[in-house]
């Protein structure tokens, strides 16, 4: 029965995507509109695998170090984005990056790119409010696994590093 909802998602969304009247933005997505097809078929990729490790008890305690590196090094990374926006230096305006932000079909729309946000963390989510929930849901989860966890050292300083940068960052949203 979990199949079927989404079996039929997936097949909306090819069926969308290839009927629409935008191919590159219905394939890639664009600035205010992110969740192009590649990005939503990752979504069930990832509930696939979500759902897949979460069955076997065994392979989830194998899979759970990566799964909560890769949730640690996400952050980081769109910290280190937001902060940069909150100080003022929003890397998404920066002439270097140009050219991958903007298909080349659409630069002759948009000469520069700017941001509606100013001294305001937005990241990658194009929204203050998206980067706010972001931040509670993953915060939330470093939070448990600081206080719960009763080892000292390296990993220890990598969760209360986390804290600390995903709070400046739910600040700064």
């Amino acid at each position: 029965s979990l199949w079927i909802p989404l079996i039929t998602y997936a097949a909306v969304l090819f069926l969308s995507t290839a009927l629409s009247d935008f191919p590159y933005n219905a394939l890639w997505g664009f600035t205010n509109r992110m969740e192009g097809f590649f990005t939503l078929f990752s979504y069930i990729i990832l509930f696939i695998a979500a759902y897949t490790y979460s069955n076997d008890e065994a392979t989830f305690k194998k899979s759970f170090p990566q799964l909560e590196a890769f949730i640690m090094f996400g952050a980081a990374a769109v910290s280190l984005i937001g902060l940069l926006q909150l100080w003022g230096n929003d890397p998404f305006t920066w002439k270097i990056f140009y050219k991958v932000l903007v298909p080349e079909g659409m630069r002759g729309f948009m000469p520069v790119v700017e941001s509606k946000f100013i001294r305001t963390a937005y990241t990658t989510l194009s929204n203050p409010n998206y980067v706010g929930s972001y931040c509670s849901l993953v915060l939330t989860f470093f939070m448990v696994r600081f206080l719960g966890r009763h080892e000292d050292g390296r990993r220890r300083k990598l969760y209360a590093f986390s804290i600390f940068m995903l709070t400046a960052l739910l600040i700064g949203s």
